[in-house]
């Protein structure tokens, strides 16, 4: 199958297209990446610095020169290493020009992975099989921005991560695929659940996009209940997340992380 992935430029982006590296290898790929999500908040910039800044501007460049035989690699390493091409779609991704261009690839499925613009109607129609988006929250309970952050906040017991369909330009309200879940550990934080998220979702997505090269479409079912949407977090949510004794990062978790692009496979 000819695959578009819309990714944003970050480490959990990247970690997920990493546990989708079979996909890569088996069908003709291509990768656009978004360069953020939402309006950004000020509060938020230690976690841009950790999720974007530090692992593009510093830490990938380096591993990249040592060639290091990694478990998990840079998105410029995957590109080289799958012939995954990395293309530039400038500004709208539903513009005239983007939707030629896209349109000329003949794309089987575009898959979307916290891609930061929202597909209309000229984009959601070309692809054969339409687009998965691989959500990191329970739906319709948690639309929108952040939804790991919003189960930590309601003290969720387990936390969801939603594949479905995007098949209009409304945010997270397609037909649900399938849900993954993960228990909360509150000794943990909030990025070592996104990326216990990744691990259970891009499983199921790897799942549903063989199946769907096999001729199986897997059918998605109406999101019951209104749910709500969330922005970025406010000042007053981001207060009441460390009251309760949540954090964003542990050194130990993010060290973790990282330890993912160093060891060996």
């Amino acid at each position: 199958m000819k695959i578009l992935f819309c990714l944003n430029k970050d480490i959990f982006s990247n970690i997920a297209l990493n546990y989708l590296k079979d996909i890569l290898e088996n069908h003709k790929c291509y990768i656009t990446l978004s360069e953020g999500v939402g309006k950004p908040n000020s509060a938020l910039n230690e976690v841009k610095l950790l999720e974007h800044s530090l692992p593009y501007q510093s830490l990938f460049p380096v591993i990249d020169n040592l060639n290091l035989n990694s478990k998990f690699y840079s998105f410029d390493r995957l590109a080289n290493k799958y012939l995954t091409p990395i293309i530039d779609l400038e500004g709208n991704i539903n513009s005239k020009e983007n939707q030629n261009y896209i349109a000329n690839l003949e794309l089987d499925l575009i898959v979307s992975i916290r891609y930061g613009q929202i597909f209309k109607d000229n984009i959601i129609d070309l692809p054969k099989h339409g687009i998965l988006n691989l959500h990191s929250g329970k739906l319709p309970d948690y639309r929108g921005i952040m939804a790991s952050f919003q189960a930590l906040l309601h003290d969720e017991k387990k936390l969801g991560t939603t594949l479905h369909y995007i098949t209009d330009k409304n945010i997270d309200t397609g037909d649900i695929i399938d849900i993954a879940y993960i228990n909360n550990d509150k000794q943990k934080s909030y990025f070592w659940h996104l990326d216990q998220l990744y691990i259970v979702g891009c499983s199921m997505l790897l799942k549903n996009i063989n199946e769907i090269a096999l001729g199986s479409i897997p059918k998605g079912n109406s999101q019951s209940g209104k749910g709500k949407y969330f922005s970025v977090p406010t000042n007053a949510e981001i207060a009441k997340f460390h009251k309760k004794g949540y954090v964003f990062y542990s050194t130990e978790d993010y060290k973790e992380i990282i330890k993912k692009f160093i060891a060996n496979d």
